[in-house]
């Protein structure tokens, strides 16, 4: 009778096999996060959304289409602030260390907070799904992706956290 793979690869696998689970749960955890987030900056800015950066983009380009420059500066000022936030995710993670995943988080947590409280204005929570991107990249070996967003944006966020901190 053959052993479970698990079982036969030996307690090491086993292992590695349970952090990628638990990376996962929580990877789909933020990421289910993040689209509550999305869909309730979605419903305050009509259309717009808070983490969802690739709808923004097209939702830009129409408007700067249709020669609705007041829209285009709105869509664009999201846009702006999402990488601002990424760049400062990436530099809190840089800072906090191993900490790093606990410090974005309670980051984020923090400006959701103060996103309830001041309810008429979205910036924080834009920031703050920017940031959440430097909270978890991978589930052991396995890449994740927190929010649904052009991975160039999230990229370039980052990379301007990197050189702003001089790495």
């Amino acid at each position: 009778m053959t052993e479970p793979a698990l079982t036969a690869r030996g307690p090491a696998h086993h292992g590695a096999f349970v952090e990628v689970a638990h990376g996962l749960v929580l990877a789909a955890m933020l990421a289910a996060l993040a689209g509550m987030v999305d869909a309730i900056g979605y419903l305050h800015l009509k259309g717009l959304f808070v983490s969802f950066m690739s709808g923004n983009s097209t939702e830009l380009a129409v408007a700067l289409g249709q020669g609705d420059l007041d829209r285009a500066a709105k869509i664009a000022e999201l846009i702006a602030l999402f990488v601002l936030g990424a760049a400062a995710g990436q530099m809190l993670a840089d800072f906090a260390g191993r900490w790093h995943m606990t410090g974005v988080l309670i980051g984020v947590a923090l400006l959701l907070t103060m996103a309830a409280v001041l309810s008429t204005t979205p910036e924080p929570m834009v920031f703050a799904m920017g940031a959440l991107n430097a909270s978890m990249r991978r589930a052991g070996n396995i890449p994740v992706s927190l929010t649904f967003v052009t991975g160039v944006l999230v990229r370039f966020g980052q990379g301007l956290g990197n050189f702003l901190t001089r790495r």
